[in-house]
């Protein structure tokens, strides 16, 4: 962790300068130190993490590093402590270090990934360099060069084809892929990027628009949907949390080792046949090899830990969680020390110091939701005052809703609505659809009504190819021709919305642009609005009536008469009027 070089003296002594804890001997004419190497033990078989050690510098060589490890780990084994895996980033003297350590990673064929105990030869210690910095790293390779190669050419265009789609459509085909994932150069510490880049969701939008939509931008975009699929199964896997979760991103353990084994075996031969191009160097011997060997490493070494820890006769472990050995954990250790200091990024040794301090007897803090790393899983600091919390009892409540029929006092004559003159591709017609099955499933949570419930479902599941069965695992619901045909209105009415009054739908804001005069059908729109206060009251704009329901609705319906039309030149003010979340004061011309 980088740290502000400055000297200050407390009145005993002066801070800042360097000390790897061997020399007591006080020098002032020691050089200041520039950051803190921390050492971080993270429990496997529980729920803590600890500090153990900080050394100031103003620089670590390789083989200073390696001497600190291996000093640590003759304390640690003194003192009982059982060390499985070693993790560190992608700098390049950290590779040194687990060479000088007993590693080697000259032939990437035949790895050597472990090496012994310092304080006993018997016992093996497994190095995993950081997945999450390896997936940025592969990202940063993928965009920077652009093309790959395997069996066929692995190509970025598809990626930005995809992104340009989705931009054109304005919806998206299941994904989060956005801007910032293509234009990443200012914002490569985000693990989140990459991770949303690398999945399956992405893979399946590409192989979508290639199979099912026969677009020309994505013709031979099938060794790109294999490399994404890979590497993301692999991050699935070597970030795995949970026994309780599905496919490759539940944890390792007997019952799945050999499924996994046989993956990481097809990975291995897969990163290794890379090259930067038909017939060109292989990407393991290239300048920018660090975050494909650094995944070679981690299944190398998984292989390792899974053969000594939970495929042997006696298991040490019933699953390992393979998130532990991630370095996100010391990360987010860096994060609360800089909080306790005023969100300082750059703290000086004495602040450093004094957090540091403060962790350790018990005064652990929330993480930040925008620093380099979030908490996905609750690995507590052990300190001083750790003890077993005491029970929270949860009540647990079921809201009873009666549901009562009242006498309508409208008159219940069949209405005739024209449906809005708005064209939706066959794109966006199956992200409609994508989105429907979506409402069936949260209608079907809400409703009491087993008859209302059946109506939202198919008869017959359709067997045409649609993007709920690219996306579909068995957990995706297809809705019934009427609730597509209403969601499908709803959609089309806000699109006619959308060109009519000149308003365009951005990023959770509502954008006023440039109307035009047109003449209008008699329809409904709906314009999803995430504040709408105050009960439902009804205002004259332009001869039309615009409605603002209740809060708990969220929704603003917008009416016209039949053949309105909006006179020549039109100023009207609109004041005030909150739409999603953003106060509207302009003059609609």
């Amino acid at each position: 962790m980088s740290i502000r070089q400055q000297a200050e003296f407390d009145g005993k002594e002066v801070h800042d300068l360097i000390n790897l804890g061997f020399d007591e001997t006080d020098d002032d004419s020691l050089p200041l130190a520039k950051e803190a190497f921390v050492l971080l033990l993270v429990c496997i078989n529980s729920h803590w993490k600890l500090p153990i050690g900080y050394f100031l510098s103003n620089g670590l060589s390789s083989t200073q590093k390696q001497t600190l490890i291996k000093h640590c780990l003759s304390l640690l084994h003194q003192n009982n402590v059982n060390v499985v895996s070693l993790t560190f980033d992608g700098l390049s003297n950290n590779f040194s270090m687990a060479k000088q350590l007993g590693c080697n990673f000259d032939d990437v064929n035949s790895l050597k990934t472990c090496f012994p105990h310092p304080s006993d030869s018997n016992q093996e210690i497994a190095v995993f360099p950081d997945p999450p910095h390896m997936l940025k790293l592969v990202r940063n390779t993928f965009g920077e060069k652009r093309c790959l190669f395997s069996s066929e050419i692995i190509d970025w265009k598809y990626v930005e084809a995809l992104h340009k789609l989705q931009e054109s459509e304005s919806v998206h085909l299941g994904n989060k892929l956005r801007g910032g994932h293509i234009k990443f150069s200012k914002q490569k510490m985000k693990v989140k990027l990459a991770a949303q880049l690398f999945s399956s969701s992405v893979a399946d939008a590409i192989d979508y628009c290639h199979n099912k939509l026969k677009l020309q931008d994505f013709i031979r975009s099938e060794a790109t949907v294999e490399f994404l699929r890979l590497i993301n199964t692999l991050f699935d896997v070597l970030n795995s949390r949970s026994i309780r979760q599905h496919g490759y991103k539940k944890t390792v353990s007997k019952q799945n080792a050999d499924l996994y084994l046989q993956f990481m075996h097809k990975a291995k031969a897969y990163i290794l046949s890379l090259t930067e191009s038909r017939g060109g160097l292989p990407i393991l011997e290239s300048r920018r090899k660090t975050g494909f060997l650094g995944f070679l490493i981690c299944i190398k070494s998984f292989e390792a830990i899974v053969a000594k820890m939970i495929s042997s006769e006696r298991p040490d472990l019933i699953y390992f969680p393979l998130y532990k050995v991630s370095q996100d954990h010391v990360e987010l250790l860096f994060s609360a020390v800089r909080f306790h200091v005023g969100s300082n990024d750059n703290p000086t040794a004495r602040q450093f110091r004094s957090a540091y301090r403060k962790l350790l007897v018990n005064a652990e803090i929330k993480c930040t939701a925008s620093g380099n790393c979030i908490p996905l899983t609750d690995v507590k600091i052990l300190t001083v005052s750790s003890s077993v919390s005491s029970k929270t009892v949860i009540n647990v409540t079921t809201q009873c809703t009666s549901m009562v029929e009242h006498e309508s006092s409208v008159d219940e004559q069949p209405t005739e609505m024209a449906l809005p003159c708005v064209f939706l591709s066959e794109c966006t017609n199956d992200i409609v659809y994508y989105i429907a099955g979506f409402i069936v499933k949260k209608l079907s949570v809400s409703l009491k009504c087993s008859s209302c419930i059946s109506e939202l479902y198919p008869e017959n599941i359709p067997t045409s190819l649609s993007l709920v069965s690219y996306k579909s695992e068995g957990k995706l619901i297809h809705p019934s021709n009427d609730v597509f045909s209403i969601y499908n209105f709803e959609f089309s009415s806000a699109a006619v919305v959308t060109k009519c009054l000149g308003l365009a739908f951005g990023a959770g804001r509502l954008q006023v642009r440039n109307p035009i005069p047109l003449k209008i059908p008699r329809y409904v729109g709906l314009l999803h609005a995430k504040s709408c206060d105050g009960d439902q009251t009804s205002s004259r704009w332009c001869g039309a009536d615009v409605w603002r329901a209740g809060a708990s609705s969220g929704v603003v319906f917008v009416i016209c008469p039949n053949d309105y039309e909006p006179p020549i030149p039109m100023t009207t003010r609109v004041t005030s009027s909150v739409l999603n979340g953003h106060k509207m004061d302009k003059a609609l011309d």
